[in-house]
């Protein structure tokens, strides 16, 4: 049996696994849960919602419950995956342009000084 109260690990809050009832199925969403914590947060989401487009699968809020992973996670990866990852960056783990600038960066043509007093920090 893993252990799954290792951080990063998610413990599945299925009833099933919260009364520990079925072993067989406590093992296979702990194994599933060690799985995704290796994952990428796309590869997470991609892996689930494939899962919830398979024919016998458990619901989108079973899932949510075994993985962690909320309902909206999973819809958005079965639809990234039906569309065979069109819009899905190969290389990148995020889509360009996003996020804060690098440390040291500058933002082209931005005048600091007026950033600073925006920011109620008025200096020369």
């Amino acid at each position: 049996m893993i252990d799954s109260s290792t951080p990063g690990i998610h413990a599945c809050q299925c009833v099933v696994c919260q009364s520990g009832s079925d072993g067989e199925t406590l093992a296979g969403h702990e194994r599933r849960n060690l799985f995704l914590s290796r994952l990428s947060e796309p590869q997470r989401r991609w892996y689930v919602g494939m899962l919830s487009l398979e024919p016998d699968s458990p619901s989108d809020s079973a899932l949510a419950r075994i993985t962690g992973l909320s309902r909206k996670t999973i819809r958005r990866g079965g639809s990234e995956i039906e569309t065979g990852l069109a819009l899905a960056p190969s290389t990148r783990q995020r889509r360009p342009g996003g996020g804060r600038v690098a440390a040291g960066g500058d933002r082209a043509g931005t005048d600091h000084r007026r950033l600073l007093y925006v920011r109620g920090r008025a200096r020369d």
